[in-house]
């Protein structure tokens, strides 16, 4: 699975590079180098008198979501967003002017490397009131002095002004199943460095996170002091090297059931 992913990573990365030469597969992952991959959003004038690059935080935004959403009254509702820069991105969902939630690669924390990453997220509202009635969503990317927001997404509610009807459907409230809101399944960053794998879950009662390592075991951090499971369901890893390529899993598990989602972590050469 993870050569798959590693030959699905090339042609991606390499796309965007001008006039790149690719060697074969096992040479040029040996000579990897961060700088190559860390400029996808790279124009012409970035390159240098001497044809050096010239190092740029950038960030791009993808909302799959449509622009108009039509929901019945007490419905649940789920907002997804994509975004992907370097330094890896954090994620913050706006509704109007007001922050709902800010997830993904927090800067302040001294953890966030001059890597790439993508980091996916979702905003759900799990029951749809006559006050969500065009209230408009946003989904904002930011990458160390850049930031992208994605155009509005409004929610237009079916089934009258009454509130009877969606109370009733919501008459339980609160979330109970786990979700995973925010995660991220493609990291690049590099060796040396520390990083830290976001998962950020929630339900009721809250879930325990855990990870699972590349052979689909559970991590332990006993047995390797390079691993560490944070409080914030994130999985930091120091000094990140060579080996620590492949896939890594996050679970989100509760008596109510669990939720997973995967990782891709994939280590650098500095140049």
């Amino acid at each position: 699975m993870a050569s798959s992913r590693i030959a699905i990573l090339l042609v991606f990365t390499v796309s965007s590079i001008h006039a790149a030469i690719i060697p074969s597969v096992p040479e040029y992952l040996e000579q990897n180098s961060l700088p190559l991959f860390a400029r996808l959003g790279e124009k012409e004038d970035d390159f240098g008198e001497r044809g050096g690059l010239r190092r740029r935080d950038w960030v791009k935004v993808s909302v799959t979501t449509p622009q108009f959403i039509r929901v019945p009254m007490g419905a649940r509702v789920e907002l997804h967003c994509d975004v992907m820069g370097s330094p890896p991105p954090s994620v913050q969902w706006n509704r109007g002017l007001q922050t709902l939630q800010e997830q993904g690669f927090e800067e302040s924390n001294d953890i966030g490397g001059t890597g790439v990453a993508k980091v996916r997220s979702k905003l759900v509202i799990d029951c749809v009131l006559p006050h969500h009635q065009s209230m408009q969503y946003t989904c904002k990317g930011i990458s160390g002095s850049q930031a992208v927001i994605s155009n509005p997404i409004t929610l237009l509610v079916q089934g009258g002004n009454s509130t009877s009807l969606g109370s009733e459907r919501c008459r339980a409230g609160g979330i109970k199943v786990p979700r995973i809101n925010s995660w991220s399944p493609i990291i690049m960053e590099t060796m040396g460095t520390n990083i830290a794998l976001p998962c950020f879950a929630e339900g009721n009662p809250r879930p325990t996170v855990y990870w699972l390592d590349k052979k689909n075991e559970p991590i332990d951090e006993s047995s390797d002091s390079r691993f560490k499971m944070l409080e914030t369901g994130e999985l930091l890893i120091t000094k990140l090297n060579w080996e620590d390529m492949g896939d890594y899993k996050c679970v989100a598990e509760s008596p109510q059931g669990h939720e997973t989602a995967e990782t891709f972590l994939y280590p650098m050469l500095q140049e």
